[in-house]
């Protein structure tokens, strides 16, 4: 603990002296280029608006514009750290590359950076050492670095301490405890002290899984899985591959199962598997089986076909359907000719008839009916050639005993003996009387019986009777113009009467507010029920009416 306050008091130290070397608004520093014989000098210059930028010298030319807040030369080559805008950023004036980061740090030899939060190592030529990945920059500093000397790869500690010769070929950075490293043709993997922990034999390894480090190792053409402290699939297949914590492998084209402790759950002898998160798929000459991810078989029988449908898997023997769910349970057994997803569940069909069950089996309608399909509100049912209506919980709102049903806007339309009649949305009779025809017209429905005519508005469930020659709604009003006996009147939506139908045609004149009539050489007006005012201009059509 008390090593790690001093480091973190450096780094203070360190970050304080940096911020301090903008105070002068000009500073001179000389550096030479160990690429270049010729030595060249640099100069830190403000520029407008109290911004600092790079100069070249002796050409006096910008290597970097004055844009920045800051800048300060550390290190011993040609490398800046500057802020601007919050961010970080190194600036590399012999190869004229940067690199942006949230923070820099200086550290012995290294360059500690952030990014997204996170801590990594570079050198100051700019090669990423240790990617950025620690929340902890105390755990960053016991970090193993590689270093090249003569085209060869070793490691290092942060502190420059060296723990192997610069012996290998590759030498990739640490996954925590372990790294992959090859000398010449093969690979291994060696621990933090050096210490090879898995042969360096391989001609592949790929580490799999980061949590037991698994890795998945390639000898003599063969594959198996080995860990730093074990086998645990020997290598001996033509493919392994680590699927939701299980490995598929593969010999002489065939597929099997294992757990990664080693054991084997199914052996080569399948044309094909797939895991899922929940469920194990194995198929072997063309049979299917179905295991959770022990490897137990969930269902007992082998199946020729199954198939995904949500969150159930339908399965198939012969020319049978079933269902199961997700953890093995039997939805429904495999009974059926065809089963289909749909809005309330499954649509079940069985020997010509059809029903209905919900998504976790309970039955919703009986397969007592010869078709089902569904409308927006309801689902429409038919048995024995007659039709009806039931709600997606299976209840009946309307009985199978119509000839036919004709979805509306606003409700339904049945057939039955005696006539049509029109249904609200939620299945009732509008009125219990049937009509010869009905016809849409505005707001509702113009219904004929014996030669009458009448209206319907299912929306508020009004009826007028069928007892007119004719029917003409006042517009923008809920008052319809009747004529019976070739004679004309009013009444409203109800059917009630507001005028007698006693009057020629030109002795009837009306507006959406007033209805005008003559008697005995005299005209009448009528305000209309509900509205509330009548005003001159309403009047202005009736030349005949004194307001």
């Amino acid at each position: 603990n008390a090593m790690r306050t001093r480091d973190f008091l450096q780094l203070l130290v360190i970050s304080a002296f940096t911020l301090m070397a903008i105070a002068s608004s000009e500073t001179e520093h000389s550096s030479a280029s160990a690429a270049k014989e010729e030595s060249v000098s640099y100069r830190i210059k403000s520029g407008p608006n109290d911004k600092y930028g790079i100069m070249k010298l002796p050409s006096k030319r910008w290597a970097m514009q004055p844009t920045m807040d800051k800048i300060v030369k550390t290190g011993n080559s040609c490398i800046f750290l500057t802020d601007n805008g919050g961010s970080h950023q190194l600036y590399n004036v012999e190869t004229n590359t940067a690199l942006n980061y949230e923070e820099v740090i200086p550290y012995g030899k290294y360059l500690i950076v952030k990014r997204d939060r996170l801590y990594g190592i570079i050198d100051y030529d700019f090669n990423i050492l240790v990617k950025c990945k620690y929340g902890n920059i105390n755990k960053l500093k016991e970090a193993v670095i590689p270093y090249c000397k003569n085209g060869k790869y070793g490691y290092i500690d942060t502190e420059g301490h060296k723990i192997t010769d610069a012996k290998y070929n590759v030498a990739n950075e640490f996954d925590d405890d372990y790294a992959i490293v090859k000398s010449d043709e093969a690979w291994g993997v060696i621990d933090k002290s050096g210490k090879t922990v898995i042969a360096i034999e391989n001609q592949s390894i790929l580490l799999t899984s980061k949590e037991d480090y698994h890795y998945i190792v390639k000898r003599d053409n063969k594959y198996g899985v080995v860990t730093p402290q074990r086998i645990v699939l020997r290598p001996a297949y033509d493919d392994v591959n680590l699927q939701n914590d299980l490995y598929i492998i593969r010999s002489n084209g065939k597929y099997g199962l294992a757990n990664k402790q080693g054991q084997i759950l199914y052996p080569c002898t399948h044309s094909w598997i797939d895991i899922n998160d929940d469920l194990i798929i194995l198929n072997a000459d063309g049979k299917h089986i179905i295991a959770d991810h022990t490897g137990k078989r969930l269902v007992d029988g082998e199946y020729d076909a199954i198939t995904r449908v949500d969150e159930h898997l339908m399965l198939r023997q012969g020319n049978k359907y079933g269902l199961i769910d997700k953890s093995g349970r039997v939805i429904v057994a495999c009974r059926y000719h065809n089963i289909s997803k749909c809005r309330f569940g499954y649509k079940l069909e069985q020997d010509g008839m059809m029903g209905g069950i919900d998504k976790y089996g309970n039955h919703i309608f009986a397969p007592i009916f010869e078709h089902i399909s569904l409308w927006d509100s309801h689902v429409l049912l038919k048995k024995n050639n007659l039709y009806g209506l039931a709600k997606d919980d299976g209840t009946i709102v309307v009985e199978c005993n119509n000839f036919s049903i004709e979805e509306l806007t606003d409700g339904y339309m049945v057939r039955r003996d005696g006539g049509y009649g029109l249904l609200t949305e939620d299945g009732a009779m509008v009125t219990p009387e049937l009509f010869d025809e009905v016809n849409p017209e505005n707001d509702g429905y113009k219904v004929v019986r014996d030669g009458k005519l009448g209206f319907v508005n299912i929306y508020d469930k009004s009826y007028i009777p069928c007892k007119y020659e004719s029917i003409m709604q006042v517009a923008d009003s809920s008052n319809y113009i009747v004529m019976s006996g070739g004679k004309y009147g009013v009444c409203n939506g109800n059917g009630e009467s507001i005028l007698e139908c006693k009057y020629f045609y030109d002795e009837l004149t009306f507006n959406s507010k007033i209805i005008t009539y003559r008697e005995n050489d005299t005209w009448h007006a009528i305000v209309i029920d509900g509205v509330q005012e009548v005003t001159a201009k309403d009047l202005e059509s009736f030349k005949h009416v004194v307001s």
